[in-house]
């Protein structure tokens, strides 16, 4: 796998003047979720559900588990080992059909999340997408209850990724999809549509020729606030096999947005809306 942001040089320049300083994302930037942290220590182990045939226990915690690596979470109905959080499900009667309940606990047994669904039951229990409708609120409720500051706690603007110039539109586009992403994860919130209270971040991309099979990729991040007046820029650049531009465009982007969001969220904490 590519490891362009390890090597990355960048530089955060605000309005204050140049900041020069390394860029390590991998040691820095943490997701706001703890369970987004998972992905190394086995992430959460989703259990048959209680109260039904184990077929169809099955199947709700595989819908479960679907759920949650939707939502980025590491999960799994079938295997974990001694890291992993154990999410315990259980199907009720309830008014008008069912309550799928869950309790996640941590490896000491502390409870981490206790909550419920409520739906009709599924006319085709023993598949996984049968509790689709029940599964899909559960893992919602247990990512927003797991998050222990939001973006709006913090005060923070919300954020727009705008245009990805200089780079064909297909790779623009991933690009621009990646940052979005990396910046959901950072604790920002991302929209689609400028706001009173909205930071936009376009993107710069410039790919110069070293040789026949090497490239050096830059990419500039310019922060503007909702007047067009720019808050800050993180530069970054690296020398990139010219195979990997061609190839791996998708994964590079990757890369380089997980390099890039550290420096977008420093520029959005100094840009915070409201009292302090």
């Amino acid at each position: 796998m590519l490891r362009l942001a390890a090597a990355l040089l960048a530089l955060i320049c605000v309005a204050c003047g140049p900041v020069p300083r390394p860029f390590a994302p991998d040691d820095k930037l943490e997701a706001p979720n703890p369970l987004l942290r998972l992905t190394d220590h086995g992430g959460v182990v989703v259990a048959p559900a209680a109260g039904l045939p184990l077929s169809q226990g099955r199947a709700v915690a595989e819908a479960v588990a679907q759920a949650l690596r939707e939502a980025d979470i590491p999960a799994n109905a079938r295997i974990g080992n001694p890291f992993s959080l154990v999410l315990d499900l259980q199907v009720l009667p309830a008014a008008g059909g069912l309550a799928l309940a869950a309790n996640l606990v941590d490896q000491d047994g502390v409870s981490l999340f206790d909550g419920e669904s409520r739906g009709a039951f599924p006319p085709n229990p023993e598949q996984p997408a049968g509790w689709s409708i029940l599964a899909q609120p559960l893992a919602r409720a247990i990512v927003l209850a797991m998050k222990p500051e939001t973006a709006i706690a913090r005060r923070l603007p919300a954020v727009l990724v705008g245009k990805v110039t200089g780079a064909p539109a297909n790779d623009a586009n991933a690009l621009a999809r990646s940052l979005a992403f990396q910046l959901g994860r950072a604790g920002l919130r991302v929209v689609d549509a400028p706001g009173a209270d909205t930071i936009t971040v376009e993107g710069e991309v410039t790919i110069a020729e070293l040789g026949t099979e090497t490239r050096r990729v830059a990419i500039v991040w310019r922060v503007t606030d909702k007047n067009g007046s720019e808050l800050g820029r993180v530069d970054m650049q690296n020398h990139v096999p010219r195979v990997s531009i061609e190839r791996q465009w998708a994964e590079l982007s990757f890369e380089i947005a997980t390099a890039s969001a550290e420096g977008i969220l420093d520029i959005a904490e100094r840009a915070r809306f409201g009292p302090d």
